[in-house]
């Protein structure tokens, strides 16, 4: 299982058969959270949906694309910024718990060998729909940064393909509250240069692009 922290959107050439700005390569998918605030309190519960039909919208050519063979592998974390926490600090079950819901059974809570913790699996797939729901109950204080991102990505040894591909692998752009703010101000007000300066700078490839979401957990 590979550790995701944020993704890179990197550009790769096409194969010679294709001009590289006619590669599909950067794929929109959804997810909400509800409810939207900036503030939450120590027992709250957040809910995450992401639902979308098997015809996925390609950012680089502006197309739909029929994705229904795709496995999306969503990795989803959840990381401190108010602090500057020791690497591989499990979160998910300190922190915050993961509800799990049986209607999703591929979807499950991963310890790797640091400590760490990362939510991964598999999207439901059913009536030509992909379906993902899980709750998160907050149980301490402090300010958040929440990724869903994909771990299928330009590059990865296990490349997918679908009609109309021309390279090796494609990125995902998830997409958090249909691309609104998500509370990103919060990235500047971390003591950690990872948050306040790398991501907070470069939001469209460190943030957006994996369904960021900050928030604050009070008492």
């Amino acid at each position: 299982m590979k550790k995701i922290f944020f993704t890179t959107y990197i550009g790769f050439f096409c194969f010679s058969s294709c001009k590289k700005d006619e590669c599909p390569s950067l794929f929109e998918i959804p997810i909400e959270i509800s409810p939207k605030k900036l503030e939450y309190h120590i027992g709250d519960t957040i809910t995450l949906t992401s639902k979308f039909y098997k015809m996925v919208y390609e950012n680089v050519t502006k197309k739909t694309y029929i994705m229904g063979e795709i496995r999306w592998k969503p990795v989803c974390a959840i990381h401190r910024i108010d602090s500057i926490l020791a690497y591989g600090s499990p979160l998910f079950g300190t922190n915050i718990d993961f509800i799990k819901k049986p209607k999703y059974p591929n979807f499950y809570l991963f310890n790797y060998s640091d400590g760490s913790n990362n939510l991964v699996g598999e999207y439901n797939y059913s009536n030509d729909t992909f379906d993902l729901k899980y709750r998160l109950v907050l149980k301490q204080k402090g300010t958040y940064l929440f990724l869903h991102g994909s771990s299928v990505w330009a590059g990865n040894l296990d490349n997918q393909s679908f009609e109309g591909s021309c390279r090796n692998g494609f990125d995902v752009l998830v997409k958090m509250n249909n691309g609104e703010d998500n509370n990103s101000k919060l990235l500047k007000e971390s003591p950690d240069r990872n948050y306040n300066d790398l991501m907070f700078n470069n939001l469209d490839h460190k943030f957006n692009i994996n369904g960021g979401y900050c928030f604050r957990v009070m008492p």
